[in-house]
């Protein structure tokens, strides 16, 4: 991949190498992270605490998805470059370690960067991973796929009762 980095294609990357969620948590956890893994995973656990924010989810669901995410951003070199070059300019931006912030300061310097290319990568492949995740499906009262189950209608989901008065109303 090119060191600018689009949604799409990351998706299309996720798509085509047909690794899902469980599938790259398998992956991540067969062998003993070493201490740049561990770094990393440090990193976007923080990441996606910050950018996406649920007081009543426990800190172990961002970190099932931090070591997800870490094996889809190690299995690209160019994604991990991207990555190391953020993170480096992260610290520099705050003139040391940004993991060591408080969160209010490590929010505030993503703000700041949240056009740089890394931080665009890390929001995409973030918030893909962490909301395809069952753990938070839970959390936010979403049941999961339903084509399996034969659609939402026919399991409870046929009480909307505005929307024949919406269509009234037209």
């Amino acid at each position: 991949m090119s060191s600018k980095l689009h949604r799409r294609a990351l998706l299309r990357w996720l798509a085509t190498t047909g690794l899902s969620l469980p599938v790259l948590a398998n992956t991540a956890l067969s062998d003993e992270p070493d201490a740049e893994t561990l770094a990393l995973q440090e990193f976007v656990n923080i990441i996606l605490q910050r950018l996406f924010p649920h007081p009543a989810l426990k800190n172990s669901v961002y970190q099932d998805v931090a070591i997800v995410m870490t094996g889809a951003i190690q299995a690209q070199p160019g994604l991990n470059g991207l990555i190391d070059a953020g993170r480096a300019s992260l610290d520099q931006m705050v003139d040391g370690a940004w993991t060591d912030l408080d969160a209010a300061s490590q929010t505030e310097a993503l703000e700041n960067n949240q056009s740089a290319p890394f931080f665009l990568a890390l929001r995409g492949l973030g918030g893909f991973l962490f909301y395809n995740t069952p753990a938070v499906w839970e959390l936010l009262g979403y049941q999961g796929p339903s084509f399996e189950k034969g659609g939402y209608l026919a399991r409870g989901f046929d009480d909307i009762d505005w929307l024949e008065e919406a269509r009234d109303g037209r």
